[in-house]
């Protein structure tokens, strides 16, 4: 019989192949590939690999597909992260646990209420938010290795403010989503290997995603916000900088459980096509 944790991370990877088909096929009054670059001040506790908290600067590239359209706001991206993180308590200086994350999100958000003059919109509906994050300690041998991955369904909201820049449209957004049920996937305890890896019956892949579960927010606590300004240009491209927070918090685990929280500031080129 064919298990679930078997076909939910194709699922899913088609479910990111088909969105921008959908998208484009809508017509768009504004739609952009972005391509992004951001500085990341991360912050983690993963109890499973150490006690201790861990701080550093992360380096990201983001892209993606966005629309802004007078149905509403569609963007899937991608972004990928990487760097090393070191103990905030003096003494543990040889300490490092190098991070990669990888993020890759869907977001639709209609328009549900604008001012009479539209120099204010909100904007409301879900998001499909996957994180996958991996670290390796760089003194330890037997537990040098843990990981997460969740995918959540999330509620979403979008706080539009319209203005005039030097005779450019600048709009300032806040955004905010809220994970409310997600597929969680995190060992029982940090090792050097994947959780119950047996290449005679599993692959890596099938073998991490065995211990996969449901969990909602009691276990699984995330929350992502973020602020940007969107500067037009007369070409339809556009320039953006932004500032988001995202923090989440597995406690489904007693003894593995992890923390971790991201401020990160970005700057992007978007391109209209």
């Amino acid at each position: 019989m064919i298990k679930f944790y078997q076909v939910y991370p194709g699922l899913s990877l088609f479910a990111l192949w088909l969105l921008p088909a959908m998208l484009s096929a809508q017509e768009a009054k504004h739609h952009w590939v972005n391509l992004s670059g951001g500085w990341n001040y991360a912050q983690m506790r993963d109890e499973g690999m150490s006690p201790l908290l861990y701080k550093g600067s992360i380096f990201s590239f983001i892209t993606g597909y966005e629309t802004l359209t007078a149905k509403g706001i569609q963007a899937v991206m991608l972004s990928i992260a990487g760097g090393n993180a070191k103990p905030a308590t003096s003494g543990f200086s040889r300490a490092d646990a190098f991070t990669i994350r990888a993020d890759a999100d869907y977001t639709f958000m209609p328009e549900t209420w604008s001012s009479d003059n539209r120099k204010y919109i909100v904007y409301s509906g879900g998001s499909l938010m996957n994180v996958a994050t991996v670290r390796q300690h760089s003194l330890y041998s037997n537990n040098d290795y843990n990981y997460e991955f969740f995918s959540s369904l999330a509620a979403a909201g979008n706080l539009k403010r319209k203005l005039q820049v030097l005779k450019h449209r600048f709009d300032l957004d806040w955004q905010l989503r809220l994970p409310f049920l997600s597929f969680a996937l995190r060992p029982a305890f940090a090792s050097s290997a994947v959780e119950k890896y047996d290449p005679e019956e599993y692959s890596l892949t099938g073998s991490a995603l065995r211990s996969g579960e449901f969990v909602s927010v009691n276990h699984l606590l995330r929350l992502n916000s973020q602020l940007s300004g969107t500067y037009f240009l007369n070409n339809g491209n556009a320039l953006r900088l932004g500032y988001s927070w995202d923090y989440y918090s597995y406690s489904k685990i007693e003894i593995n459980r992890v923390k971790a929280g991201f401020h990160s500031i970005t700057f992007s080129t978007l391109f209209n096509l």
